[in-house]
């Protein structure tokens, strides 16, 4: 059996399944809720139950998930931490280079947010405490504040003040330790933190190489010191995947295609527990390493069409074009190759890997236009 048995296709990727939080969290809230709302019968003492408008509920969920989101940075940025990036359920502010991106995923309107933090090898455990405490802090706040208002307010016109506070209680669930694939509850991190230094050491060193490449910085450049700090204890379950993939990207750059293969396997080895789109990305690059580093134009075509068989993608363009180099048809790469080059532009995408990513698609441009030349100039015999 080969080295890389996944990308060779001797075995089958894992298949995605949902965590047993993932399963069950859902119905546990749902089975909350309507317990409660039948224990006060649907019409609340205004006395001794805040009121529910369940539109200005949604809406307080997203403005809570907004304040939580906002401590971790705010405190982050109180101990050293630039801002790299902020999720609000299909509202996407992110950093790339020196450029800020405000992108709507209408089809990821689900309720959940993300702070993105840019941490320095100088940061210590202290500051990422402080940093990853400071959101169910500002939740904890939240729902007291609210709560007060209610006391002396009441639940204000159309129930605002009441359904505020309801949808404020959504912040405390950080407080709950879980692990969702590669995410992790706050207060899960937290324990992380204080409880398994080897573990808080390497994600430490992980989200500083987040921050370089979101600076810019290429893989090749990327700290060695903290890039090795990163590798050293590998995260479990899904949270293998960003640095495999880190190591996969500053491996290809740095010419050492055997171990970029054996990250990316690695990669695709822990995407049981991940979402379709980047279990769709991993795909893709199986499709590119098959077709461009190990010569394999079948085995690239099936990982392709496994990648568009998970869901419609933003664009394929880049995988594409790797398979039609293999499978020589090299006109029709160079078109892919255009399309790609336009969708990470139209992106504004402006990091180290997407600086990079803009490297190999020349580097493959000028193959295509080579073996074109060559074909173009070569004389026909009677």
């Amino acid at each position: 059996m080969s080295l890389t048995p996944i990308l060779d296709l001797q075995q089958d990727p894992p298949t995605r399944r949902r965590s047993r939080w993932a399963r069950w969290l859902p119905l546990l809230i749902g089975v909350a809720v309507g317990v409660t709302f039948s224990a006060i019968d649907w019409e609340p003492d205004p006395d001794l139950w805040p009121g529910f408008n369940p539109i200005l509920w949604f809406l307080g969920i997203y403005v809570t998930i907004t304040i939580h989101e906002l401590a971790h940075l705010g405190v982050g940025m109180w101990r050293g931490m630039d801002p790299g990036g902020l999720i609000i359920g299909g509202f996407r502010l992110m950093r790339s280079g020196d450029r800020w991106t405000l992108r709507v995923e209408w089809k990821q309107f689900i309720i959940g947010g993300m702070a993105m933090p840019m941490s320095t090898k100088d940061t210590s455990v202290a500051d990422f405490v402080w940093m990853v405490a400071a959101g169910p802090l500002a939740s904890i706040l939240c729902t007291v504040m609210l709560w007060m208002a209610f006391l002396h307010w009441g639940s204000g016109a159309w129930d605002w003040i009441g359904s505020f506070f309801w949808g404020s209680l959504l912040g405390i669930f950080s407080l709950i330790p879980m692990s969702v694939g590669a995410h992790k509850s706050d207060a899960a991190r937290i324990w992380m933190l204080l409880k398994h230094p080897d573990q808080a050491m390497a994600w430490m060193a992980a989200v500083a190489i987040q921050a370089e490449n979101i600076r810019g910085i290429h893989p090749r450049d990327w700290d060695s010191d903290m890039f090795a700090s990163m590798m050293s204890a590998p995260q479990p379950g899904g949270g293998r995947i960003f640095p495999e993939l880190m190591a996969y990207q500053r491996s290809l750059e740095e010419g050492d295609e055997p171990s970029a293969c054996l990250h990316l396997e690695n990669a695709i080895g822990a995407s049981g527990r991940v979402g379709k789109v980047i279990q769709q990305m991993l795909y893709f690059e199986a499709a590119e390493v098959n077709a461009l580093l190990k010569h394999n134009a079948q085995n690239a075509r099936v990982w392709l069409d496994r990648a568009l068989k998970l869901r419609k993608p933003e664009s394929s363009a880049c995988a594409e074009s790797a398979v039609a180099i293999a499978e020589g048809r090299y006109e029709e790469a160079l078109s892919k190759i255009a399309a790609a080059h336009a969708h990470l532009i139209k992106r504004k995408q402006d990091s180290g890997t997407a600086r990079f990513a803009h490297e190999r698609l020349n580097q493959r441009e000028s193959l295509c236009k080579g073996v074109l030349r060559v074909t173009d100039d070569t004389p026909v015999t009677p």
